[in-house]
């Protein structure tokens, strides 16, 4: 069972310290299997896996001197012919899911070489050919600093991926199947284009082709939402074990923080369904 993410309507105290930060792409959320020299790919939903060949370790005949079964955790882009890898829940057989998010993060790196430097240096998951027609494209999470922060608000370098919102991980996060309040998820009109402004051409052409979205839409939920602005205040405070003074020491007064004024707003978050992270529901700002 794949892990959902909870919308984020408190903003977690050691939000730099001890919280990861990626931009979500859009996309059909799956979970991607390699079994029988085949690789297939489950929604959320059920129904028939869509089954294909891949590179990865036990994704196709080639790949016969495989250990064991991979599992990821992806979000299918059919415009980019791309699955991005949000998690690793196993690896040629070694089984992850005990294993802390930073480690995991880590581990699915190393091997699908997101770090290298030029395409022709690219391990097989990321280059598309008949053997692997589909490619596999690690999500990159850095630590929630202002600086990421405001890279993957913004979709700036090192964050290459398209983004439907922000998701944040805990650093210490088992994999869980089911909602997880250590995996958070957040967006506004700014990075999502699932929200929308009151009155706008949007919003009513949404209205025109399903009808019946509007009874899905929770717009009543407005004191819940959280500013990308109270995010960054967060990020820019120094870590709880930082803010509390060595015993039998007087604590000494904070620093001054200096930094670049977060981007304006032009939506705030709105509570949504858990299923929202398909693409079903959508979100309403002011």
């Amino acid at each position: 069972m794949l892990t959902s993410a909870e919308w984020l309507v408190d903003v977690p105290p050691d939000l730099a310290g001890s919280w990861y930060v990626t931009p979500r792409p859009a996309g059909w959320r799956c979970l991607v299997r390699t079994t029988g020299e085949l690789t297939r790919a489950y929604g959320r939903t059920g129904g028939k896996p869509r089954a294909f060949p891949s590179a990865l370790p036990g994704g196709s005949r080639a790949s016969r001197g495989a250990v064991g079964a991979c599992v990821l955790d992806c979000i299918w882009s059919d415009a980019e012919k791309t699955y991005y890898v949000l998690d690793c829940l196993a690896w040629n057989g070694h089984r992850l899911v005990d294993c802390p998010f930073e480690f995991r993060h880590f581990w699915l790196r190393q091997r699908l070489g997101a770090d290298e430097p030029a395409p022709a240096t690219a391990p097989a998951t990321q280059q598309r050919s008949a053997a692997n027609p589909c490619v596999f494209a690690p999500l990159l999470a850095l630590p929630a600093t202002p600086l990421n922060l405001h890279a993957a608000y913004a979709g700036s370098p090192p964050f290459a991926a398209p983004k439907d919102g922000l998701l944040f991980v805990h650093r210490e996060a088992l994999y869980e199947g089911g909602m997880s309040p250590l995996v958070l998820s957040w967006a506004d009109a700014s990075c999502s284009a699932r929200f929308f402004d009151y009155g706008s051409d949007q919003m009513r052409e949404q209205l025109k082709r399903r009808p019946g979205q509007a009874a899905r839409w929770r717009a009543a939920e407005l004191e819940s939402a959280v500013r990308f602005s109270e995010l960054w205040e967060a990020a820019e405070r120094p870590p709880m074990e930082d803010a509390l003074p060595a015993e039998g020491l007087p604590s000494a007064p904070p620093l001054s923080v200096s930094s670049t004024a977060p981007p304006v707003l032009s939506g705030v978050m709105l509570g949504a369904k858990a299923d929202a992270e398909d693409g079903d529901d959508a979100m309403i700002s002011e």
